[in-house]
């Protein structure tokens, strides 16, 4: 009933304030999809610069530009991002539409990869932090919309409003088109636009400055009790503690193979994780290796739970067991993120786009895959690594064209960090003292955050072993 209010109310303001009559496509509109259409990347760059110069106050030309720099992992895309947010800024003010006070999400950051999840939280955590101006956010669902998890996207409908598409009409779909934020990329804040891990940065600088407790959400009631209540049946102590685990693997994807992917770098191989695995058994931990029956299953270990191939999976227990271990051992994938919305600390392991250690919060743990030359297969250094190009290498060609390939964590590497993690831990992780070389890798990595266009600070330590053990990364 309010929304149906509220729809009405927008729809008649729209039409007697800007009189929407832009049904047909306008000129830009029609240059913006020939452009797409364009299948050379180096000529459609080149053919959305021109339209920039040719239509200098349209957002829309900007984002289409900076969507394509980004998926070349072309370092430019910062200081076009910059450019888009003050651009749309002045768009919005200029027509009047920054009057309404809303804005739009796309359903298929709800619908899609579970990791998608993430730029939401990240434009809740702005809007709640104060880092932009707070409007109210609607999505318009498809009809018959399904949810990767319906569980965790019932902690977001608090800050969501969810609206049926088929029950919007024409100009209340065409305000979604203006008025939709491009979340999974960048987020527009106040006076700049940053890429997305740029903002988890940000969020947990205020986070820290404020002195806040980061968790996002807070684990629901029903949620705790069926879940207590589904342990206690498979037989865990009403005392144990436990791990979350998840290895991407490719299989998920339904077409996504070990030949064919295009992202074997977000890939790992689960064994790898088995001798850190009995460190925490023996620490008195339970470990729950996460995620869905298209995957691997885990030798027989007293204390270990394949979940992936347990009747104790469903929705609510991905969640619940993210919310409740004690810490998360994740990969570049998109469960990690669960265990954070409600302060879980994480160990990020086998990653190689280091563009993500950004997102990091002071009480995870990095540990990246080393990247090696082909030529000579020595290790790039860390200021190689953490600049660009190198950290914006989203797909397999991009190593391969610039001469590199990437090793994943060893066996021992992942036990060494377990242990760290468990040392942290008993601490406290916001106050553990950090190594010498822990430190340099930070002063690294922020005087490199540079690269970026914008300062950013390096809160996760990274992994003493493996900066032990591989001095030449300095």
């Amino acid at each position: 009933m309010i929304f149906s209010k509220f729809k009405n109310k927008l729809n008649s303001f729209i039409k007697n304030s800007f009189g929407l009559e832009i049904k047909r496509l306008s000129k830009s509109e029609y240059d913006i999809i020939k452009a797409r259409n364009i299948i050379n990347r180096n000529k459609k760059i080149k053919v959305l610069t021109n339209l920039t110069k040719k239509y200098p106050n349209n957002p829309q030309v900007f984002l289409e530009l900076l969507i394509c720099l980004s998926r070349q992992g072309d370092p430019s895309q910062f200081e076009v991002m910059m450019e888009y947010g003050k651009i749309r800024e002045k768009w919005l003010k200029d027509t009047g539409f920054d009057q309404l006070n809303v804005e739009f999400i796309n359903a298929d950051m709800l619908t899609g990869s579970i990791g998608n999840l993430y730029a939401i939280e990240n434009l809740i955590q702005a809007n709640e932090l104060g880092l932009r101006e707070k409007k109210k956010i609607f999505t318009l669902l498809p009809k018959n919309a399904k949810f990767k998890n319906l569980a965790i996207t019932e902690y977001f409908k608090k800050y969501i409003n969810f609206l049926n598409s088929e029950d919007s009409n024409q100009d209340f779909n065409q305000l979604q088109n203006i008025l939709t934020l491009p979340i999974g990329l960048c987020l527009p804040i106040k006076n700049e636009c940053l890429y997305f891990d740029m903002v988890a940065n940000r969020c947990e600088k205020e986070m820290q400055k404020k002195k806040l407790n980061n968790s996002t959400f807070k684990l629901k009631e029903g949620h705790y009790e069926k879940g207590v209540s589904l342990l206690t049946s498979f037989g865990l102590p009403k005392d144990a503690w436990y791990v979350t685990m998840h290895v991407r693997e490719p299989g998920f994807k339904v077409s996504e193979t070990t030949k064919n992917s295009t992202q074997g770098f977000r890939n790992s191989n689960p064994i790898n994780y088995v001798k850190a695995i009995k460190r925490i058994i023996n620490s008195g931990g339970w470990v729950f290796r996460m995620g869905d029956p298209s995957m691997t299953p885990m030798p027989k270990i007293k204390g270990l739970i394949d979940y992936a191939h347990s009747p104790l999976k469903s929705e609510i227990m991905d969640v619940f067991l993210a919310a409740t271990s004690k810490f998360c051992l994740g990969t570049s994938s998109g469960y990690f993120r669960l265990p954070r919305y409600f302060g879980v600390p994480v160990i990020f392991s086998n990653c190689a786009n280091p563009m993500n250690y950004y997102s990091l919060k002071k009480k995870d743990l990095y540990l990246p895959r080393l990247i090696k030359k082909k030529i000579n297969n020595e290790n790039i250094k860390i200021s190689e690594m953490m600049s660009t190009p190198i950290s914006l290498y989203q797909y397999k060609h991009q190593f391969n064209n610039a001469g590199l390939y990437w090793v994943e964590n060893s066996p021992e590497e992942i036990d060494f960090a377990v242990e760290e993690m468990l040392e942290r831990i008993k601490v406290n992780p916001q106050n553990c003292d950090l190594s010498e070389k822990q430190i340099k890798f930070k002063q690294i990595v922020e005087e490199n955050s540079d690269n970026y266009g914008k300062s950013l600070e390096a809160f996760a330590p990274c992994n003493q072993h493996l900066l032990n053990n591989n001095i030449n990364l300095f």
